[in-house]
């Protein structure tokens, strides 16, 4: 079996009047597992989830819990390295 285990290295924010740019470094990612994580993000600050809410839902096995997936217009892969 393949696992699933994922290491996320580096999160950065960059904020300026018109655009928010969230940068992600990991050694792999999954399937919208980048959009799960921005969506997160947005609920965490629009005030809709919390950190430990998000945490909870990481440690749980329920997949049935309501999540945002963020939109796919603006996601950039920038660069791959091996």
């Amino acid at each position: 079996m393949t696992s699933t285990i994922r290491t996320i290295s580096k999160v950065r924010l960059h904020r300026t009047a018109a655009v928010t740019v969230i940068e992600i470094e990991g050694d792999g990612f999954l399937y919208k597992m980048v959009r799960l994580m921005v969506g997160a993000m947005v609920q965490c600050a629009l005030g809709k989830r919390t950190v430990g809410k998000i945490r909870d839902d990481l440690h749980g096995a329920a997949r049935d819990r309501a999540r945002l997936v963020a939109p796919a217009e603006g996601l950039t892969l920038v660069r791959v390295r091996y």
